[in-house]
């Protein structure tokens, strides 16, 4: 073992590396935390981004997403937010369920956003079930209802088939699949998420 670092809280987080750095994401005290190491292990910063997910399988679900000068995160809660990469200040930040519709599932919002150019893609569930987002601003590109059921515990698919631009995901009940350039709902399929 070159280095650990034992302070990271509570979560289901995995890291990511992107340049020269390591990030994840724990919780303490109901409160969610961003990292940010050195590869030697040294810690560059810890910053406090809001509650996390605590009522059962405590603290963050979803990985960081590194792009660019930018990291973006969902909490369990559904908060979706575009941080500062040198020092994680917060540029922009969404709710799942206030902004955009959707309702907190049985064991929290368990999703890493998917980062495409200038959009991100995130499944809220409910009226709005999957959203195209500017990555840079947070504003709503495009919104798909799919079938209007809660969001499951997956991060979306992003895939290129006979020419097209697609956005798989699994919702309460179906698997969709979505042009991502329109937010059309090209098919579904009934399976329960169990």
């Amino acid at each position: 073992i070159s280095w650990a670092y034992e302070q990271l809280g509570q979560g289901h987080s995995s890291p990511v590396v992107a340049g020269e750095h390591i990030y994840t994401t724990g919780m303490t005290d109901g409160t969610g935390y961003l990292f940010k190491f050195n590869m030697d292990g040294t810690l560059v910063y810890s910053k406090a981004y809001g509650p996390e997910y605590s009522e059962s399988f405590y603290g963050p679900r979803g990985t960081p997403v590194i792009v660019d000068d930018k990291i973006y995160l969902m909490s369990g809660y559904g908060q979706l937010m575009c941080m500062n990469e040198s020092d994680a200040s917060l540029l922009w930040k969404l709710d799942m369920v206030n902004d955009l519709g959707g309702d907190t599932i049985r064991w929290g919002y368990n999703e890493t956003p998917v980062v495409d150019g200038n959009v991100i893609y995130a499944t809220p569930g409910g009226r709005n079930s999957v959203v195209a987002l500017d990555r840079n601003t947070g504003e709503v590109i495009w919104s798909c209802r799919g079938k209007n059921e809660l969001s499951a515990y997956c991060t979306p698919l992003l895939f290129h088939h006979n020419g097209r631009k697609m956005l798989t995901t699994h919702t309460e009940s179906h698997l969709l699949g979505i042009d991502a350039n329109t937010g059309d709902l090209l098919w579904a399929h009934k399976h329960p998420n169990k």
